[in-house]
């Protein structure tokens, strides 16, 4: 067995507890020592994704210790289940920006076609596009398009974006490194699919051209309640990491993310399919290094979206270098966008803005809400308020250090 895999493991499952200081999680340095899969595969996404649409349910993709396979497209889990990627210790990575996006060399001012500089080599009929003038989720265009055809450098498209562009704009291509369905289609779910043993290197440092929470990210999964992403490694990743709901995420260890680690999120469509996830026994080390606003979307090292609750998250660390946002988001709590069931418990948390922001704005009250039993050092100022007619919260037990307070009306 390789030694980096053998580290690896050591590392994830031996350090993943809520009792660890700042120091003790980095000081050693052992996070930039794992990453040494340097030899680019000649495994492609296609080929891993001819592999995944031949077994169908049941497949099984063992990639290859020391390999690092760049994904220049999604390695799509379309609707099957009962699936394992085992990277063994292998990369998967984003390739640099320039594999992946291009300039406009006019400007836009509508249509479904564009003029750019060049065509990237992972451009291609069928590719998802967005158009960018700046970095923010302002300067984003509103929706991707579907590339319908290519001719010299003239990029034809499914329709037209509602935005103009100036000359000089990115055009950036939109996919997720693995993603499985949509939870907004009725019956959509990817149950029993399991990610392990993979470092995912997200090459922020060579993809800047827009920090949009919309844009990229690792994994997109509805796991049905079954799915487990763990003893993975998720670093420099550019956008969002992880978004989804269903899944349990175990023995992770997060590094410099300009987005969150966690974004939990369902469609009410299958909220029943995909609304009950675990977060257990993670390391997140600076998180949302992006200065606020910008992204759009990232407001905690957890984030929230529609649908969130019936959520555990136990004996993680969470460590924040920028300060930035939340431990968690703004929980925007009531059964009607299925944000309910809430427990965070036995964490430690240190140096974040706040711990997390509720507020009872659907009419609803909260129901099953509990932070017990945790350490916060330096977590800003905090008061929860709920309403008289909330029922089951819990917020007892806490280790408040340096710049925290924790208080609640009730």
């Amino acid at each position: 067995m390789n030694l980096i895999y053998v580290i690896l493991i050591i590392f994830l499952t031996g350090c993943s507890n809520s009792s660890f200081t700042e120091n003790e999680v980095i000081g050693t340095d052992r996070a930039e020592n794992l990453v040494l899969s340097t030899i680019i595969s000649d495994t492609t996404f296609k080929d891993l994704q001819t592999i995944i649409d031949q077994e169908k349910d049941g497949f099984i993709i063992n990639l290859q210790n020391g390999y690092n396979y760049v994904f220049t497209d999604t390695l799509d889990l379309r609707n099957y289940k009962d699936g394992t990627i085992n990277c063994n210790g292998a990369t998967i990575s984003r390739p640099n920006s320039d594999v992946i996006s291009t300039t406009l060399s006019t400007d836009y001012n509508g249509g479904s076609m564009i003029t750019v500089e060049n065509i990237p080599d992972a451009f291609e009929v069928g590719s998802k596009i967005v158009l960018a003038k700046g970095q923010s989720q302002d300067d984003l265009s509103s929706y991707s398009l579907v590339i319908t055809n290519i001719t010299n450098n003239k990029i034809y498209m499914s329709d037209s974006f509602n935005e103009s562009f100036p000359s000089g704009s990115h055009v950036i291509k939109n996919y997720k490194l693995i993603s499985g369905l949509s939870s907004h289609i009725v019956g959509s779910s990817n149950p029993n699919i399991t990610i392990k043993n993979c470092f995912f290197d997200g090459n922020a440092r060579n993809n800047n051209m827009n920090y949009s929470w919309t844009l990229g990210g690792s994994i997109h999964l509805m796991g049905g309640k079954t799915s487990v992403i763990k003893d993975n490694y998720f670093y420099d990743q550019p956008n969002e990491t992880i978004i989804g709901h269903g899944f349990k995420i175990l023995d992770n260890y997060f590094k410099d993310l300009n987005g969150s680690a966690v974004h939990m999120s369902v469609h009410d469509n299958t909220k029943e399919l995909n609304a009950e996830s675990v977060i257990q026994e993670n390391i997140i080390i600076n998180m949302n290094q992006i200065s606020k606003g910008i992204n759009g979307h990232s407001e905690g090292a957890i984030t929230f979206s529609w649908g969130p609750g019936n959520l555990k998250i136990l004996n993680n660390t969470f460590i924040s270098k920028s300060g930035n946002y939340g431990v968690m988001g703004f929980f925007f709590s009531s059964p009607t966008n299925g944000a309910e069931n809430l427990t965070f418990s036995n964490n430690y948390a240190e140096n974040f803005e706040y711990i997390i922001k509720v507020n009872e704005n659907f009419g609803e009250p909260m129901r099953g809400f509990n932070i017990t039993n945790n350490t916060f050092k330096d977590c800003g100022l905090n008061h929860l308020w709920f309403s008289q007619a909330a029922e089951f919260i819990l917020v007892e037990n806490n280790d408040l250090i340096g710049n925290t307070t924790l208080t609640t009306n009730r």
